[in-house]
């Protein structure tokens, strides 16, 4: 499980499955220390790997690549461009028996807020080829990022958290049951879903998509059957704010706080 959590293991064994399509960025793991700064750490990577699209700096460990800097180890990664997809599986033994991928267009404070189906079958089989490699069982996700020439690139792995994918589906569509006959269930492809109070709370970044978004999108938890637990989300995130200002952490980052693995004493 360590390794699924860790961005460079989990990066090397990618590279080590040597799926087609796939291409994965340059890593290297850095420790800091008098004589080697960060900063000297990045002009070194640069020059090895001609990384001239840029270097990314982050956690080994840490969900959305934020943490405290200052804590070693720390992976350079470079930078790759293209479109971002969160992909959500639900696996037994290795198969997988729900599916869904979608594109990582509007997030606030890193995390993605609206929710479309996105059908792709090279996405799937490479999901099926890691979890029936790992003989998985159990919720898993995976950030990638698909180049304008279709190669995939594997950011990193979720496991083994129920992530947002799950908005996507039904108890119609959704199975948890490995007796499939090798039907693999996904989110009906109209489905738009998205969380409106954070639509709404963060409209000074991408307005306009924010804005279309929030008025061709169902609201994950609004009903009219019982609005009480939409409305009490204001409740709950002013609470996560205060908390995460006294706490001194992003509220991305202490809105996970609590089931955040980052790893053992062993490197």
């Amino acid at each position: 499980m360590d390794m699924l959590h860790n961005k460079y293991r989990f990066n090397k064994y990618i590279d080590k499955l040597n799926l087609d399509h796939v291409h994965q960025p340059y890593s290297e793991r850095i420790h800091k220390s008098k004589d080697h700064t960060l900063e000297s750490s990045i002009e070194y990577f640069k020059r090895n790997t001609n990384s001239r699209g840029g270097v990314i700096c982050k956690p080994e460990y840490s969900r959305f690549g934020q943490g405290n800097d200052d804590s070693p180890p720390l992976i350079l990664q470079s930078f790759v461009e293209g479109n971002e997809y969160c992909l959500f599986a639900i696996c037994q033994d290795g198969q997988v028996v729900s599916f869904t991928a979608y594109p990582s267009n509007l997030k606030s404070q890193s995390v993605t807020i609206a929710f479309e189906h996105y059908e792709s079958e090279l996405l799937l089989n490479l999901t099926k080829e890691i979890t029936d490699n790992l003989h998985y069982t159990g919720f898993i996700s995976f950030d990638v990022i698909v180049r304008s020439d279709g190669r995939v690139s594997f950011i990193e792995c979720n496991p083994p958290r129920l992530t947002s994918g799950i908005f996507l589906f039904n108890p119609i569509n959704i199975n948890f049951d490995s007796k499939t006959n090798g039907v693999i269930h996904k989110p009906d492809a109209t489905t738009k879903v998205s969380l409106k109070l954070i639509l709404f709370t963060s409209f000074y970044q991408k307005p306009l998509a924010k804005l279309k978004t929030f008025f061709t999108t169902k609201d994950i938890i609004y009903s009219n059957n019982d609005m009480r637990p939409f409305f009490y989300q204001l409740f709950s995130y002013s609470y996560m704010v205060y908390k995460s200002i006294k706490a001194k952490m992003p509220l991305s980052k202490f809105s996970t706080n609590d089931i955040e693995f980052n790893g053992t004493k062993q490197i």
